[in-house]
């Protein structure tokens, strides 16, 4: 969704889309009384970002989880290297999030966004605090190695077993 605090960040006709289907998906939520979750980018401090998953419940944003995790080499800011060093890397711009939080709809949802899988002890929480699912959002699209995809699969399911809560995986890419 874009940012409702600083629209200047983004040029009109995205803030538009981004209002319309922002819109569209508040009332689906509320006529069809579902849950949806979207995932996203949203605009963080300083022109960075945030990976993140948004909850609307009831016709209401429930509220936003941003990614603890992020990937070494695409998404973490190297403000420590030169700027022209910073450029040819052409890494992204990405904040991470400071908290595992849980969101209730329907259901009392714990979330994952892609590397979050592979720590265990940061989705402990979940079962601690009585989530009802784990959702697990995940772009697999950029690698092609199956080993690692499988690998990626597993950990989603991984974090269910051990928590004992059922975890639903979605990706635009390989097994969900």
């Amino acid at each position: 969704f874009p940012s409702h605090d600083n629209p200047e960040d983004l040029r009109s006709d995205s803030l538009v889309l981004g209002l319309r289907l922002e819109n569209e998906l508040i009332n689906l939520s509320f006529n069809k009384d579902i849950d949806i979750v979207v995932g996203h980018i949203y605009p963080g401090p300083n022109n960075t970002f945030y990976n993140s998953a948004t909850l609307i419940s009831k016709g209401n944003v429930v509220g936003r989880y941003d990614k603890m995790r992020l990937l070494s080499l695409m998404e973490p800011k190297w403000n420590f290297l030169p700027e022209n060093i910073q450029k040819a890397l052409d890494t992204g711009n990405f904040e991470s999030g400071n908290e595992k939080i849980l969101l209730k709809g329907k259901y009392l949802y714990g979330f994952n966004i892609c590397y979050d899988d592979y720590f265990g002890g940061d989705c402990h929480p979940f079962g601690l605090n009585g989530a009802d699912l784990i959702l697990s959002l995940h772009n697999d699209v950029w690698v092609d190695n199956p080993y690692f995809r499988l690998n990626h699969f597993r950990q989603s399911w991984l974090r269910g077993v051990e928590n004992g809560i059922p975890s639903i995986r979605s990706t635009n890419g390989w097994l969900s």
